[in-house]
């Protein structure tokens, strides 16, 4: 069981958040909110992945209220949904996979919802064919356009790339990581996050 816990700004003690206690259950992933409560990602559905015959653990996002203790299912997915993050406006960035129409490998794509999970939509990548899953997603500071992701292919690429991406798609750019340890290689490049 994998368990999440709150660290404090002021260096007080951590405290284990009391999420989904099963022996079972795997709790990643949080995202604090402005309130104090806690999105995360959880295995609790008890759903495998279709494309690997079940073998892996579905994650859905979950909400903790920290005044009460109450832990809300927030998504409700046959694939994963993770990578949590608060945009500037509140509204919640994720990571989901969308195989709704969608060849395989490109089903990784950003989805924003409400905090209490409701206006659940697409942000980005949404009939893109790359990057197919950007994991992480961050949003830059002063511009609600621009997000900062780090990439990889399903199995085929052996690299991370990272990249600074906008939905309006101009002035895009990427740096690969390759696994191998050698240096980054920046590359400039438009197209690579034109949305649509």
């Amino acid at each position: 069981m994998a368990r999440v816990e709150l660290s404090f700004a002021d260096g007080a003690q951590p405290v284990e958040l009391p999420l989904i206690p099963d022996d079972d259950v795997d709790n990643y992933d949080p995202c604090l909110l402005p309130d104090g409560d806690v999105i995360f990602a959880s295995s609790a559905p008890f759903t495998g992945v279709p494309c690997v015959a079940g073998h892996d653990h579905v994650v859905n996002l979950y909400r903790w209220h920290r005044a009460d203790g109450r832990i809300r299912h927030l998504t409700f997915e046959q694939d994963h949904d993770r990578c949590p993050t608060v945009l500037p406006d509140g509204r919640v960035l994720y990571l989901r996979w969308e195989y709704t129409d969608l060849p395989h490998f490109v089903s990784r794509i950003l989805f924003t919802m409400n905090p209490d999970g409701t206006a659940q939509r697409a942000f980005y990548g949404s009939n893109s064919y790359w990057p197919n899953a950007l994991f992480y997603a961050r949003p830059v500071p002063g511009d609600p356009a621009r997000f900062l992701p780090w990439s990889a292919g399903i199995t085929t690429i052996p690299e991370w790339v990272n990249w600074s991406c906008s939905i309006r798609g101009a002035d895009a750019s990427r740096r690969r990581a390759p696994c191998s340890g050698s240096p980054a290689e920046a590359v400039r490049s438009c197209r690579c996050c034109a949305t649509g």
